[in-house]
């Protein structure tokens, strides 16, 4: 049995011989040549007009929107569909019944399929197990390094918010903004005499590191605001660079929503350099830039479909920011941003430790066990913090 199953896998086209082709298929109906018509106008627009900015003005805006909408993969998609229904069914027959074709298919069903799929499985294997590594190292304190006694009380006298805000606006409450501005940092400076009026501290970090400590500690189930954006570097502050604080992420702006499979596809303008670069190209400059363009943004979405099991946090997109309580275990709170149309560029939410500890934040970015800082150069931004002590719920 073992034998005639093996002579038979070498014969991939083990069939009689077929009847002489009579006829072609050709649209008939009005259905079948509206079909036709429909493919046709998405590969125009899927592939020329719309990449190459060519839509003509002439059109009724309307349809000329409707149009816009039609993307590269759906002409890639229409003109693949358009091949194989005009391909003379001839040529077909003499490409099934070619020696070298039935070579091809035997050698990719027998031996490039199958090691293909091996090697994609080993691959995932190897991404998952990095994935659990660096959580169990990230448990017991590897990545997060403390900046504060370990006994809880020394801990809690040296750096916790004993000063609760009873302000309507968290906002107007003083905070300590001196590693900010040593000058004028706040009504309530780490300088000043009367300290203990700080209901909240404001620091900077910069988002590529794995994992950056607020100096402040956190009480379990005490109720917390907080504050992120987007610093802007303003003088008298900690200095950094314009590219520090220039905030993008995987190649192209982001904010705090984080970066999904589909906003990686997003068109950014600027993935293949200025206008200026290819301005020796003359007349095709503009085409060339576009298609450059393009294609880059369906590298970043290959990008983010190889990284997502090496997230810290698998339920959100990559560029999501994370707090976590305490140097050790994996004690976190997932901050979302407001939907659109608010801002991506800032964080408001109020939270509730789960434990007492150092607070500290981060990116949900890619990390290998063996090399966690594998992703540091991945995004730019610095964020600025502000955590402000509320009174408890009611």
């Amino acid at each position: 049995m073992r034998a005639l199953l093996a002579k038979s896998l070498t014969i991939p086209n083990n069939l009689p011989t077929s009847p002489n082709i009579s006829g072609e298929w050709r649209p008939g109906g009005g259905f079948e040549k509206s079909a036709i018509v429909l493919m046709v106008v998405a590969v125009l627009c899927g592939l020329i007009l719309n990449p190459f900015s060519l839509m003509p003005g002439w059109l009724w805006t309307p349809f000329s929107q409707l149009l816009a909408k039609l993307s590269v993969w759906t002409g890639v998609v229409a003109l693949i569909s358009l091949i194989v229904l005009f391909t003379p069914a001839k040529l077909i027959h003499s490409l099934r019944s070619a020696l070298w074709y039935q070579n091809f298919i035997r050698n990719l069903r027998l031996r490039r399929a199958p090691i293909f799929f091996a090697g994609m499985f080993c691959l995932l294997a190897v991404l998952v197990t990095n994935h659990y590594m660096f959580n169990i190292e990230d448990s017991f304190g590897s990545f997060c390094a403390a900046t504060l006694p370990s006994n809880p009380i020394a801990a809690a006298e040296q750096a916790g918010i004993k000063q609760i805000c009873y302000e309507k606006n968290p906002k107007k409450c003083p905070v300590d903004a001196s590693i900010i501005d040593p000058v004028l940092g706040g009504a309530c400076k780490s300088a000043s005499a009367d300290t203990a009026k700080c209901a909240g501290k404001e620091v900077v970090f910069d988002t590529r590191e794995l994992c950056a400590s607020t100096g402040v500690f956190v009480e379990k189930n005490g109720r917390y605001q907080l504050y992120v954006s987007q610093y802007a570097g303003t003088a008298p502050g900690p200095k950094f660079t314009a590219e520090q604080l220039n905030w993008r992420f995987a190649w192209m702006n982001s904010d705090f929503r984080g970066m999904t499979i589909a906003a990686l596809g997003a068109y950014d303008d600027a993935s293949c350099g200025e206008r200026k670069a290819w301005e020796w190209l003359d007349f095709a400059a503009s085409p060339l830039r576009a298609s450059c363009n393009y294609a880059a943004a369906r590298l970043r979405q290959l990008f983010g479909i190889i990284v997502f099991p090496l997230k810290r946090t698998l339920d959100r997109p990559p560029g999501n920011f994370i707090l976590r309580y305490g140097p050790t275990g994996n004690e976190e709170n997932l901050i979302d941003a407001e939907p659109p149309p608010a801002s991506g560029a800032e964080l408001d939410e109020p939270f509730t430790p789960t434990r007492d500890g150092e607070l500290y934040v981060y990116l949900n970015k890619p990390a290998l066990g063996v090399w966690p800082n594998v992703a540091y150069n991945l995004n730019s931004g610095i964020a600025k913090v502000t955590v402000i002590r509320i009174p408890p719920k009611h």
